[in-house]
């Protein structure tokens, strides 16, 4: 080394750069120029200082990295972030651009449809036996069936029926794909909401029925005996409030400790790993007591209904319904 720093010092030296000289400390004497190529080609000035910064490397190392691998399939260009620049319908994908195949959700708007079709045609049907129930209100026969029980009945039957809302929600307007690990809320929320719906609705529109149907039986029980009995439709209506009170605790216990999650589940890929098959569905951890509980209670009230049904079999049908309530039970 001390023979090469000599040697510097003696004096300039030809190159195809031109002459170099070097001063005492081995420095270049010489000022010198240093220009670097750009993204457009150009050849701007980096040394002495023109207020740009050198790059280095050149290309990048993430870029060269996406050159040596894949090089985008050889249809793309890679960035210097290495990233894949990809032309037409194609998509980057690591260090390639591949066609993103068209993924089946399983989703009908076919289906969806024909649901809300249904769930008008039940509320219009409902909604007209409330206004007839309240226009012939007076009449001996309406009176007879008891029109504030009808009324709830009807109404019953419209929660029970907005279900059905709730059932066809999915993550059709999920982008960012959040449902595939179950953080897309407005199909989570319809997952428990349409437990609500059906537990209420299923007790209003059946809680009623049997209400009527224990009156009339108490009442004719009465008359047998020749005692009499008045009962109060308020007492009924706190009857049919505790049957939705233990309803929705059930419900309740179920949102607090395994609440439903909507979550969409890949079930086949494409040579690229791209979904190509998946469905979405209402789900937790340990569901089924819950669902187990949900159906004794709603059994046991059938149950109930049918034997009320058997003891009122032979009163005359203006006073008790308990054919059709057996057949309505029969067809739930």
């Amino acid at each position: 080394p001390a023979a090469v720093a000599a040697e510097l010092k003696l004096g300039g030296f030809q190159t195809v750069f031109g002459e170099v000289n070097f001063d005492n400390n081995n420095q270049f004497r010489d000022p010198y120029l240093l220009v670097q190529y750009d993204k457009s080609g150009n050849t701007p000035v980096i040394w002495p200082k023109n207020g740009l910064e050198m790059v280095y490397p050149m290309p990048t190392w993430q870029s060269q990295d996406c050159r040596a691998s894949e090089n985008c399939s050889d249809i793309g260009e890679c960035q210097s972030d290495g990233s894949c620049l990809c032309p037409g319908d194609y998509e980057p994908s690591g260090y390639k651009c591949i066609i993103i195949p068209n993924e089946d959700h399983q989703q009908s708007p076919q289906v969806k449809a024909v649901c809300l079709a249904l769930f008008a045609v039940n509320w219009i049907i409902s909604m007209s036996a409330i206004a007839w129930t309240i226009h012939y209100r007076r009449k001996p026969v309406i009176r007879a069936s008891q029109p504030v029980f009808l009324v709830t009945i009807a109404i019953g039957t419209m929660i029970s029926s907005s279900t059905i809302l709730f059932l066809i929600v999915d993550d059709v307007n999920d982008p960012s794909h959040l449902a595939e690990s179950g953080e897309y809320w407005p199909a989570t929320m319809a997952c428990r909401m349409m437990l609500v719906t059906y537990t209420s609705g299923f007790v209003l529109t059946f809680a009623p029925l049997f209400a009527k149907l224990w009156r009339v039986k108490a009442l004719m029980a009465s008359a047998k005996t020749l005692k009499r009995i008045r009962i109060r439709s308020t007492w009924l209506f706190f009857l049919i409030g505790g049957l939705i009170v233990i309803d929705l605790a059930i419900v309740f216990a179920w949102n607090v400790n395994d609440p439903l999650v909507f979550s969409r589940e890949i079930i086949s890929y494409d040579e690229n790993g791209s979904p190509t098959l998946s469905a979405g569905a209402c789900g937790g951890n340990d569901e089924m007591p819950f669902i187990v509980a949900i159906l004794i209670f709603h059994l046991s009230m059938l149950f109930f209904g049918v034997y009320l049904c058997f003891k009122t079999r032979n009163i005359n049908s203006v006073m008790s319904e308990s054919k059709y309530v057996a057949v309505a039970m029969i067809s739930n």
